[in-house]
């Protein structure tokens, strides 16, 4: 975090300069009270103030009473503007007492620094759970002005499981043969445990295993434990279990690791071998196995890059280690520093992380290569590790006969003078550029170019075996001993190589070997991307871009900041070599522990994540797959190379939008943690690090900030220059702290938590800088590089802010949200003025997220009334489709219970799993099968299913539990209609519960349980949603004007067309009228209407008009019987499972219904029809059993009926309603 006094200056009302500073030291108080004045909590106090402007004026005033199970603190915000201009002409005092009991708790006087700031308390400290706080305004023995309130802390949330939280342990498959280094995370529920040390790791015995552990993340500012970090070694036999109890046991291991200091060196120890870490040319430099030196740096060029001029650079020797963890079970030392040559020119910088864990003698290693310079000025032809190794007599050089191969390659010796052998990958598979098939002229397409190949030579050159794709591996052994070496995917990050000799050993992460250079310069890429030969051919410069070759070629691209990581094994061999085709399998396939998926469900770190449930949720789980598929077959796909390995999914059907993911990749790892599935969780990995590395500055440069995402725009946004661009907070929907947080969280992987330490130090560290990119648009409005995406940015602090609890983020986030968004006035608490298009809607589809991440994580007012106003509009608006997280519906039902989001919740998944089951009815839902490829293909609009699917199951399943044992999950809890009217009107029918005095009723269905209640009653009646807004406007051109700006004349359509209520209704004979004064229609341009009947109506059956054709969602506010009359025919929505629709066959009818598409009938009495064949056309109900029949198909099409009342009801039996029409 960077030192010092930094300024950031915002336009805010009143204006003036907001500075915010590194955290002050508050000011000394007595334990459970504390005063703050500094810059940060001034501002806080200011901005959270505008969400209660009637308390203006006051001395203190509190945003929010309640301290979370998480939290320790209380806040009640000071505020002295009214007292003068001299705060330090009073004292404040502050006294904590319990609210039954009124005993002193704590008590505290201060003389204060500034007219704004923060009182906290802490009723963890003081065992309070209720407490009043007391702030009193001094001057000498007169109390001035005081203010009190009362505070309530929240219990813990959830009980640990007895036998403890599971742990399974995945080997890859084969080679489960032995212990191996596992590390995890592990969430905690709110409130359960404040002190590390209360968990420990058991076998399935229930006995202890040593395991470190560290705090990940807290749930607030001093508060309770979120996640905990863990370190064990993982044998394949185990079972293992996370425990809690007060005085939880971590046993030490066997032989522990040792982690001392030698004067500069770093000496780790660990099962008989020995690293020797510290200043020098290699982050090792020694390595040592039972007590004999197998390898060392000196005479070697250790860690080094070579230029394109030939200049040799190396690691720095003023690289000092920093210890990240000393053992005993596990040790971590870092390396930061630069490549220098020897006349003192950096030409690149290095991040090099050494990890070794007890019980095992290798060294894992995370390199980060990181391009400081001007990539057309330096490039590379070589990067490389090599350290001298001294097998003893008779060295030999061992490969493996291919990539994930079992097999070992003859020994070759390497015993004569200047005897060397060498594994290349001399040619691969790699990233290719096509023309795109949909629209060839907006971009290109990503394909797979070029042949593998690789080659075994001895140094003459001789061939010695040859295949497709490398191994990982190579080891230099002999009499006594010696070291292998293994890179990760070596032959899908080609050009890779391994060179052996009798007293050394290089490892080449880029190989010059073929004749290729590290070379970012767009000539290079044009020709590595196939673009050339594409030209020739005439397939780049096509219509609307004929052009495009000369503007690519003039293009200058520039990577510096970009990154590259590796990760890397060094395993000292003794003389006997252990089974090296399993070693290199463990470390290049991974050994996995994964969490109970279900643990993190009910931790709620996820919020309502559900875990993967196909026994109750057998449809939604098959939509989820198949969503998936398409989407997982193409990762890595072509995305290979060096430089590209996993850098998919890009979107590629727009021009500018290459590195748009729409937060698929994030997604990927919420998939993995519902499911904790392997699969999963390599994808997450290989594409959450490479875009860490690609899309994140990590270096300062021209328009480049380190920890700053890359943005791009324009003509490079066409292409895959992952690097190019500008930095800013944040990109489009991209949450790449998200994504590091995550891989930390649920991986423990270190390097996650550098990226994210990177961008809270550029937030903090170069906020001068961010001032000056508040920019106008249109005039009145500002962005951060956004395009007035403030809740981006504002979720991108919020993300920052959770992991460090730094208060300048906090602040700056508050700053913002009333710069840029909230208004108090408005119907959605959003401000227009400071937003795209001036549209308080727009893009709160995704926003609405953000909102409530803002409302868990800063835990203002001002944020939750957003959240809340936002998700009601989204709920009355939305359908399956958009780009909706259904975090909207998730939220709104934990704060309110509604029933009826529950039962949108049901439909969205009967709906999503109806749609995805066949391409023709996602043309026909959605919006054409290609897009189905194209969201599968590049991630798009991944939240739709991702994260919405396990939203609702959690809904949907808290709600069934709130309603008690032997409620059905998929039972709704209102009524509901979905289905598509081909001709106007449209007529449903429905029961206000109450009275029905002296109505008409009909005598099919039950009145009287309905008419003693009397309630209100709401219908919301929505249709598809259109575009981000959701607004339903005619835009007429009044022409072209003088200055050359359209003139639009806006028609705004609400609902579609008119919607009418009309009462069957009458309360008393003689006065009709009565009673049916009270009604409301309200109609939104938005896409819905709402029906409200009021509770004081008269009860019976009412029918709501509309005289508009389209796809229709109607919902209750309860259950009440409704009903669609359609004589003429109707279509059900397509749903899976199939949501059963009720009608009523007549005891003397010759009735019929007709199907366009398939569905089963059943009878009164529940029994198949004609033996539960699906029928379709016709189908004569002469004569049948009279009553309530059901239907039920996944997508009937059109249904028609002949001779029968023509009312429909879905999902339950209770619900059929009847009337006689006229």
């Amino acid at each position: 975090m960077g030192s010092g006094v930094v300024r950031l200056v915002l336009a805010v009302a009143p204006v003036m300069p907001v500075l915010l500073a590194a955290p002050a030291a508050p000011a000394p108080g007595a334990g459970a009270l504390e005063f703050d004045f500094s810059l940060p909590a001034a501002t806080i106090a200011e901005h959270l103030a505008t969400a209660w402007p009637e308390k203006a004026g006051a001395l203190a005033m509190v945003d929010r009473s309640h301290v979370r199970p998480g939290e320790r603190w209380a806040e009640m915000l000071i505020d002295l503007g009214a007292f003068g201009d001299d705060p330090s002409a009073y004292r404040l005092r502050a006294v904590l007492s319990g609210f039954l009991d009124g005993n002193k708790a704590a008590e505290m006087e201060v003389t204060p620094s500034g007219r704004r700031g923060i009182l906290r308390a802490d009723l963890r400290a003081a065992g309070l759970d209720r407490a009043l706080l007391r702030l009193e305004l001094r001057q000498g023995k007169r109390v001035v002005a005081a203010e009190q309130a009362v505070y309530t802390a929240g219990r813990p949330e959830g009980a640990w499981p007895e036998a403890g939280v599971p742990v399974t342990l995945d080997f890859p498959d084969g080679a489960a043969g032995r212990p191996w280094p596992v590390s995890f995370g592990v969430p905690v529920p709110a409130g359960a445990v404040w002190d590390k040390r209360q968990l420990s790791l058991v076998d399935g015995a229930g006995r202890p295993v040593p395991a470190q552990r560290e705090v990940a993340a807290r749930w607030a500012p001093d508060g309770a434990i979120q996640w905990v970090r863990f370190e064990a070694l993982a044998a394949p036999w185990q079972k293992m279990a996370v425990v809690r109890s007060a005085a939880a046991v971590a046993p030490k291991p066997a032989q522990p690791v040792r982690v001392s200091r030698q004067g500069a060196d770093v000496v780790v120890e660990s099962t008989g071998a020995r690293y020797v870490m510290g200043p020098g040319h290699s982050p090792i430099a020694e390595v040592y196995r039972d007590g004999r030196l197998l390898a060392t740096a000196q005479g070697a060029r250790g860690l080094y890059v070579v230029d394109q001029q030939g200049r040799l650079a190396r690691a720095a020797p003023d690289d000092k280690p920093v210890i990240e963890a000393e053992g005993p079970v596990a040790a971590s030392v870092r390396f930061e520093g630069f490549y220098r040559t020897e006349e003192g020119e950096e030409l690149a910088r290095h991040v090099t992380r050494v990890e070794v864990t007890a019980g095992r003698p290798e060294a894992r290693v995370t390199h980060t290569l990181v391009l400081t310079r001007d990539s057309n000025e330096v490039w590379f032809r070589e990067i490389g590790w090599e350290l001298a190794v001294s097998p003893g007599a008779a060295p030999r050089a061992l490969f493996p006969s291919g990539r994930a191969s079992s097999e070992v390659l003859p020994p070759i010796p390497l015993a004569g003078a200047g005897a060397s052998a060498r594994v290349f990958q001399e040619s691969g598979a790699r990233l290719g550029l096509a023309p795109l098939k949909q629209n060839p002229y907006r971009g290109f397409d990503v394909v797979a170019r070029g042949e593998n190949h690789f080659a075994v030579r001895a140094g003459d050159g001789r061939s010695l075996h040859e295949g497709a794709e490398m191994g990982d591996w190579a080891a230099l052994a002999g009499a006594d001993g010696g070291l292998m070496v293994s890179c990760r995917e070596a032959a899908r990050q080609h050009p890779k190589e391994f060179e052996l000799a009798a007293g050394r050993l290089t490892l080449k992460l880029f190989s010059n070997r073929g004749g290729e250079d590290l070379d970012f310069r767009t000539e290079t890429l044009v020709e590595k991307w196939g673009l050339d030969a594409l030209h020739r051919q005439g397939r780049v410069n096509v219509r609307n871009a004929t052009d495009r070759m000369e503007r690519i070629l003039k293009y200058r691209t520039n990577a510096v900041g970009w990154s590259k990581t590796h990760e890397i094994l060094l395993a000292p061999l003794p003389a006997s070599a252990p089974d090296l085709p399993l070693l290199g399998r463990l470390h290049s396939e991974r050994v996995y522990a994964h969490v109970d998926p279900r643990w993190i469900y009910e931790t709620r770190v996820f919020d309502g994540l559900h875990p993967r449930d196909p026994e109750r949720f057998p449809q939604a789980e098959a939509a989820y797959d198949a969503y998936l598929a398409p989407y997982v077959e193409t990762l890595p796909g072509a995305w290979l190379g060096f430089v590209d390995y996993h850098a998919g999914p890009m979107w590629v059907n727009f021009p500018g939008r290459y590195r748009l993911d729409r937060n698929s990749r994030a997604n990927l790892w919420l998939a993995y943690a519902r499911s904790g599935a392997r699969r999963l969780r390599d994808l997450a990995e290989g594409t959450n690090r490479a875009a860490q590395d690609n899309l994140v500055a990590h270096w300062d440069g021209p328009g480049k900030t380190r920890g700053m995402l890359v943005n791009t725009s324009g003509e490079s946004g066409n292409l895959p220059l992952h690097w190019d661009g500008r930095t800013s907070t944040m990109e489009a929907s991209e949450w790449t702290l998200n994504r590091s947080l995550l891989d930390y969280y649920l991986t423990g992987w270190r390097r996650a938590a550098d990226i994210v330490r990177e961008n809270t130090d550029a937030v903090c560290g170069h906020m001068d800088e961010q001032a000056t990119t508040l920019t106008n648009l249109a005039g009145v409005s500002f962005a951060l590089n956004t395009r007035g995406r403030v809740f981006a940015v504002v979720r991108q602090l919020n993300l920052a802010y959770s992991f460090t609890w730094d208060p300048r983020l906090r602040a700056l986030a508050e700053v913002l949200t009333t710069r840029g968004s909230y208004d108090a006035k408005g119907d959605l608490y959003l401000m227009s003025r400071d937003r795209p298009y001036r549209s308080t809607s727009y893009k709160t589809t995704t926003d609405v997220e953000d909102m409530v991440d803002a409302w868990r994580i800063l835990g203002s007012t001002r944020h939750y009334r957003m959240a809340m106003a936002v998700s009601r509009e989204h709920l009355e608006r939305t359908g399956i489709d958009g780009r909706h997280t259904g975090a909207h519906a998730h939220f709104y039902y934990g704060e309110t219970g509604d029933p009826r989001v529950a039962t949108l919740c049901q439909d969205y998944l009967r709906r999503v799993a109806g749609v995805l089951s066949s391409p023709e009815l996602w043309a026909r839902e959605i919006g054409g099968d290609s897009s189905r490829e194209m969201w599968g293909k590049t991630g798009g609009h991944f939240n739709w299913i991702y994260r919405r699917i396990p939203y609702a199951q959690d809904v949907v399943v808290r709600a069934a539990a709130a309603r008690g044992a032997g409620w059905d999950l998929m039972r709704p809890h209102v009524s509901w209609l979905e289905f598509t009217a081909e001709s106007e009107p449209v007529r449903l029918f429905v029961l206000k519960p109450g009275d029905p005095g002296v109505s008409p009723l009909s005598e099919h269905f039950d009145h009287a349980a309905h008419a003693k209640e009397e309630t209100a009653l709401e219908v919301l009646l929505r249709r598809p949603a259109v575009g981000d807004s959701g607004a339903f406007v005619r835009t007429v051109s009044a022409g072209r004007e003088k200055d050359g700006v359209f003139r639009y004349h806006v028609v705004v359509e609400p609902f579609g067309h008119e919607v009418s209520l009309q009462a069957h209704t009458q309360g008393l004979e003689a006065h009709g009228w009565a009673g049916h004064d009270l009604y409301r229609i309200t109609q939104s341009s938005a896409g819905y209407a709402r029906a409200h009947i009021p509770k004081d109506a008269v009860g019976g059956v009412y029918e709501i008009v509309s005289r508009r054709t389209g796809g229709y969602s109607v919902f209750c506010d309860r259950r009440a019987p409704l009903a669609i009359y359609a004589p003429n025919g109707w279509r059900p929505a397509p749903m899976d499972p199939p949501a059963p629709v009720y009608f009523r066959v007549p005891a003397d009818g010759a009735g019929r219904i007709s199907f366009e598409k398939p569905a089963r009938l059943f009878t009164p009495s529940g029994a198949p029809f004609r033996g539960g064949d699906p029928l379709t056309g016709w189908v004569d109900l002469s004569g049948a059993e009279a009553g309530l029949w059901r239907f039920e198909s996944r997508d009937a099409g059109l249904v028609g009926t002949e001779n029968l009342p023509g009312f429909f009801a879905m999902g339950d039996a209770a619900f059929y309603i009847e009337h006689v029409v006229e």
